[in-house]
């Protein structure tokens, strides 16, 4: 990891440097995208605003 990019060891998400130079965060929690019930509970919802 750069020194640059601060790290949080209590933080909800792990980060690592990948091969290639990336830096990538990734959720220590259930992921909601992965989560049946999650996904069971939204799959209607569509999104309202215009981007």
């Amino acid at each position: 990891m750069p020194s640059s990019i601060p790290f949080l060891p209590n933080a909800d998400y792990g980060v690592f440097a990948g091969e290639q130079g990336a830096i990538v965060f990734y959720p220590k929690s259930k992921n909601p995208f992965k989560d049946r019930e999650f996904l069971q509970t939204h799959s209607g919802l569509r999104c309202t605003t215009d981007a």
